[in-house]
């Protein structure tokens, strides 16, 4: 019968062996937690410029509308003015473009 004996240097190699596959693994799990921390930095990273980005956005937005609305408030105040200043024309004008939208609406 054969029995089977590790030598002692087999044994040792053995053991070493056990000791570098813990150490991998605790390696690995290391490169995994920075690998995540990294991850979470770059997207708190990329959440704080979206959210820079989103900012500018809306005022850009909001100084273009106050534009607008100061642009519709001049223009509405300025036919104001030629209307009363010129009633008659401003009859004419509407009259004319009352019978063309008409005009063009019965073509349709």
């Amino acid at each position: 019968m054969q029995t089977n004996t590790t030598s002692p240097n087999t044994s040792d190699k053995i053991q070493e062996l056990r000791t570098d596959l813990r150490t991998l693994g605790n390696d690995a799990a290391q490169v995994g937690r920075s690998a995540i921390d990294a991850g979470r930095a770059a997207a708190e990273e990329g959440r704080a410029k979206v959210g820079e980005i989103a900012e500018k956005a809306s005022d850009f937005a909001s100084n273009k509308y106050e534009q607008i609305k100061s642009a519709g408030c001049s223009t509405t105040s300025h036919v104001e003015d030629y209307v009363r200043s010129n009633p008659l024309k401003a009859v004419a004008i509407a009259g004319l473009a009352g019978f063309f939208l008409s005009a063009f609406s019965r073509r349709s």
